[in-house]
């Protein structure tokens, strides 16, 4: 990101998309991501205000338990 930041690709003409897909990977904190100890930190973190993150597991996982409680609740 810092990279199209440097290209002036962050400016609000273009968006960047990450998607998360496997149920066991880890989630990644969108406000943490940004920080590198790089001295740029300021930069990236402005930088990342131009990346959509869709998380899949998290829908699935959501779907998943409200789907479960409604089949338990009408076991009993």
């Amino acid at each position: 990101m810092l990279h199209a930041h440097d290209l002036g690709m962050t400016n609000g003409d273009y968006v960047f998309y990450t998607v998360d897909m496997l149920p066991d990977e880890e989630v990644i904190s969108p406000e943490s991501v940004w920080k590198g100890n790089d001295g740029r930190d300021a930069e990236a973190k402005l930088a990342f205000e131009s990346v959509f993150h869709v998380s899949n597991t998290r829908v699935v996982q959501q779907v998943m338990r409200k789907a479960t409680k409604e089949v338990l609740f009408c076991l009993y």
